[in-house]
């Protein structure tokens, strides 16, 4: 069986580069001889949603409603993602929380402005690395 299956989508110029970089580790020159220290840790996130290899039989390809049946699209897919759309994995884990605010309402159609909110992001893992936050 297939231990695994890599997908690269969009990798540009540098694309084969960088997996390389993820995958394999790195070898450095030390004083008492070659030192080996991971890649590092990726913190990309999925553009899209993955769907269940069944989803393909339930709805039309040139249906072009969102909404009808399942849905589609990470706003209306009401299914089970194989993949949902945001998905990532890393080598360490984080913890997420919300920064403190002044503000204790907002009231969007009046506020004149864009609202600013702000995600605490803590590395509580073993390893080095960074996370996006959508």
């Amino acid at each position: 069986g297939v231990g695994a299956i890599l997908e690269g989508f969009y990798g540009g110029e540098l694309g084969g580069e960088a997996i390389v970089d993820i995958l394999l580790p790195k070898l450095t020159s030390a004083k008492n001889g070659v030192e080996v220290s991971p890649g590092y840790s990726p913190s990309g996130k999925l553009p899209v949603t993955f769907y269940p290899a069944d989803f393909v039989k339930k709805r039309a390809m040139t249906e072009m409603d969102l909404r009808k049946g399942e849905g589609i699209t990470y706003r209306y897919y009401t299914g089970m993602p194989l993949f949902p759309f945001g998905y990532g994995l890393s080598y360490t884990s984080f913890a997420y929380s919300w920064a403190k605010s002044q503000q204790r309402q907002l009231h969007l159609a009046t506020s004149g402005g864009m609202p600013t909110f702000r995600v605490l992001v803590s590395n509580v893992g073993s390893k080095a690395g960074e996370s996006v936050v959508l």
